[in-house]
């Protein structure tokens, strides 16, 4: 097995674990989260392709005006923060990223890491809320 085989495998496993029980734990713990449309996780799964995107429509999101959906500004606030937990966790807990790269190599693999993880939360988070029928309708 070469070494993009073992991360891939190891990629799988947290996939399969950490992040689906983080997304139960999400789904669990934040108030309000059933009234989160049907819209807001279409937008995470389309943007979660990619780090970038992702991060830059939940910081977008985030920094939205929600007036009378607060439970928008709870959801989203507490997703920034968790995707920041988790591009630090690529590096720091699950030492994906190798110490001996340029700045820029590490940038790159960190945020493609960042990015399959992120992107197996949100698939998570979207099946656990539809799953317990908590997706609102528009």
């Amino acid at each position: 097995m070469t070494a993009p085989d073992k991360i891939a495998e190891y990629i799988g496993l947290l996939s399969d674990t950490e992040m689906y029980q983080k997304a139960i734990s999400l789904t669990k713990n934040t108030s309000k989260i059933d009234s989160i449309s049907k819209t807001q996780f279409l937008g995470l799964m389309e943007f979660s392709r990619s780090w970038s995107d992702l991060n830059n429509f939940v910081k977008h999101q985030k920094e939205r005006d929600w007036k009378e959906k607060e439970a928008y500004k709870i959801f989203f606030d507490g997703l920034h923060t968790f995707l920041c937990q988790l591009r630090n966790d690529v590096r720091e807990k699950y030492k994906l990223v190798s110490s001996n790269l340029t700045k820029a190599e590490s940038k790159n693999m960190t945020d493609l890491y960042a990015g399959l993880l992120a992107r197996s939360f949100i698939q998570h988070l979207s099946a656990e809320m539809l799953y317990r029928g908590k997706i609102s309708r528009d």
